[in-house]
């Protein structure tokens, strides 16, 4: 009796561990999902950057050690991902040579100097399509750098 109670607890706790192999692939297949949802493409720059974010956003999720995580120095402001991006296609819309139109694809890269990256389909007389994708760089609350191409 008491070896079928301890192969019963064996088994419990080795659950977790070979059920989190599965909520790992259940995690990157989520993170696929998106992407591909967002219009990127497997193989593509955006795809790649898409799945960095979604990668950095889950690690920022997760618990720090020692139950705590990093923060800025005290007094620190950092500007929030949708104003990041409001900022920059405002920017983006107040430089921009032609009529443009957003598109779906847009990141927000955290860190000490948060990066916002947009796309933008041109209106340009002439031309059946054309995309403008611009970067927005930020320290704090304020823009430090703005790139399109």
């Amino acid at each position: 009796m008491s070896r079928s109670i301890a192969l019963c607890l064996i088994t419990l706790a080795l659950i977790p561990v070979f059920g989190s192999a599965g909520s790992a692939q259940d995690a990157d297949a989520e993170d696929d999902r998106r992407c591909l949802d967002y219009g990127t493409t497997r193989g593509t720059q955006a795809y790649v950057e898409c799945r960095v974010t979604l990668e950095r956003r889950s690690d920022e999720a997760r618990p720090a050690p020692y139950g705590g995580r990093i923060a800025p120095p005290a007094g620190e402001q950092t500007i929030s991902d949708g104003l990041a991006l409001s900022e920059c296609e405002r920017r983006a819309r107040q430089v921009a040579p032609y009529p443009i139109k957003r598109r779906a694809t847009s990141f927000v890269f955290p860190g000490r100097e948060k990066r916002a990256s947009l796309s933008f389909e041109i209106n340009k007389p002439g031309s059946s399509s054309a995309f403008w994708n611009v970067d927005c760089k930020f320290a704090g609350n304020a823009m430090t750098d703005f790139s399109a191409r």
